[in-house]
């Protein structure tokens, strides 16, 4: 299942005029709102056994300052479904102490909103460079 499907992130900015955070917000409300069914019907297909993994955009607005994915768990959490969170920090970061830190300080503030089990991943192990 794709959200571009059955919305457009490009559409969204040039038709009302917004940036690229405030299209996928948008988006993501939309998205929200549409799912209900959509999203049953997915899910009708996995069994207890399956693992279900959802890409999300890393745009950290969408975890800390608005409800859309905390709404998503909890509709996931009401239909019986364990939900993780695993969260990818660019390991280029590493290399900036504050940069670091504020991807740290970030993945926390996710982890809290979410109130799930969480793993941090550095990702691009292969660009960090001494």
């Amino acid at each position: 299942m794709d959200i571009k499907e059955i919305i457009s992130l490009d559409e969204v900015m040039e038709e009302r005029k917004l940036g690229p955070n405030g299209a996928l917000i948008y988006c993501m409300e939309h998205l929200k709102e549409s799912l209900d069914d959509r999203l049953k019907e997915e899910l009708d297909n996995f069994t207890d056994d399956d693992y279900i993994v959802f890409d999300c955009p890393g745009q950290i607005e969408l975890f800390t300052y608005v409800p859309v994915f905390k709404n998503f768990v909890e509709q996931l959490k009401r239909k019986n479904i364990n939900v993780y969170v695993v969260c990818l920090l660019d390991s280029q970061f590493m290399t900036d102490v504050a940069k670091f830190m504020s991807g740290c300080m970030a993945s926390l503030s996710a982890m809290v909103q979410l109130e799930l089990p969480h793993v941090n991943i550095l990702s691009k192990m292969d660009l960090v460079r001494n």
